[in-house]
């Protein structure tokens, strides 16, 4: 959500974003791509610039009110491809590690309600609130993007003193809103989990969950260095290309240590991204639903025309060729 905290903050009259970054310690060129993960302490610390900036007390309703799917990274995309409100809570619920390291989303059911509760790091900052109601007024945007104003909340709680002007939350949220409450949560009839998603895809949604599985699988055995940084490259590919920077950072080792580590091991960061998305390439070319520029935006090209090129150097043929031989074979396997 890096991007969306600088959107908010220039909405809200601070332009210059070069500067927030700085005093985030965060490197400008980490975010030149759309969906760029950036280290929590980092993303903490621009929340912190960003709202002493703006000066604003509400800063994190309004990001929330700004946020796109795209600010959800490839939980949006899971979410954008849920037959149902229910199915794209329980799949926030299950990938939530895709996300950040922010805090810990909960879904829990009675015979009534579907209430979701965010648990977050560091709960004693205060900035931490103006996360929470970033976090829970996107899911909330996020919903209603989704199944329309029938996305409505019953009641939203927050640990969080009572602020001087409640009126912002009230009319976000439209219901009952209680802070000094045990737990930041929001609570919706049971009914809202069968809301449909009227453009959701459900071959889309199995690609997305496969390459989820994938990163969580790897988040919990990779050992080797050269895992762990496929791992971290699967999870942060759609959209961009990863920044060798960030990686290292998400390992927490420098640049030169994780270079000489890979060497060991008796390979590169640049030879493991190219194989990552030359295995991920093949895979989703067996996948007729996928346009080859979604292909490309999928493997982190900023232009299908630069994926044509490196498909060429890989396999000596074009995306489409490849598919049509792939197509050939198939015709022939069921001839057979």
């Amino acid at each position: 959500m890096a991007q969306t905290v600088l959107e908010t903050s220039r909405q809200l009259g601070v332009d210059d974003s070069a500067m927030l970054l700085k005093k985030a310690g965060i490197d400008p060129q980490l975010l030149s791509q759309s969906e760029n993960r950036i280290p929590f302490k980092l993303h903490e610390q621009l929340w912190l610039a960003a709202v002493a900036e703006t000066g604003d007390a509400h800063f994190g309703l309004k990001l929330g009110i700004s946020s796109q799917p795209a600010s959800h990274s490839a939980l949006g995309y899971i979410a954008m491809n849920s037959a149902t409100i229910g199915e794209a809570l329980d799949a926030a619920k299950q990938y939530q590690k895709l996300s950040g390291e922010g805090g810990e989303l909960f879904v829990r059911r009675d015979e009534r309600y579907t209430m979701i509760s965010y648990d977050p790091v560091n709960p004693e900052l205060d900035i931490t609130h103006q996360r929470v109601s970033g976090v829970l007024a996107s899911q909330l945007t996020l919903g209603r993007w989704l199944a329309g104003d029938s996305f409505q909340p019953q009641k939203v709680c927050f640990s969080a003193a009572t602020p001087a002007d409640i009126a912002p939350y009230q009319a976000l949220f439209r219901c009952p809103v209680q802070f000094n409450a045990s737990k930041n949560q929001i609570t919706y009839l049971r009914s809202v989990d069968q809301l449909p998603i009227p453009l959701a895809s459900h071959e889309m949604l199995q690609l997305m969950k496969q390459r989820a599985d994938v990163i969580i699988e790897r988040l919990a055995g990779a050992t080797t260095v050269a895992g762990q940084v496929t791992r971290l490259l699967i999870a942060s590919l759609i959209g961009q290309e990863p920044d060798k920077g960030e990686i290292a950072e998400s390992l927490g080792i420098s640049q030169r240590t994780l270079q000489r580590k890979l060497l060991k091991e008796n390979t590169s960061y640049q030879e493991i991204l190219d194989n990552t998305r030359h295995r991920l390439a093949l895979d989703y070319l067996q996948q007729p639903q996928l346009s080859v520029s979604d292909i490309a935006y999928l493997l982190g090209f900023t232009e299908p025309s630069a994926f044509y090129r490196v498909f060429k150097k890989w396999q000596g043929i074009t995306p489409g060729q490849y598919r049509e031989q792939q197509d050939e074979a198939q015709d022939q396997q069921k001839a057979r």
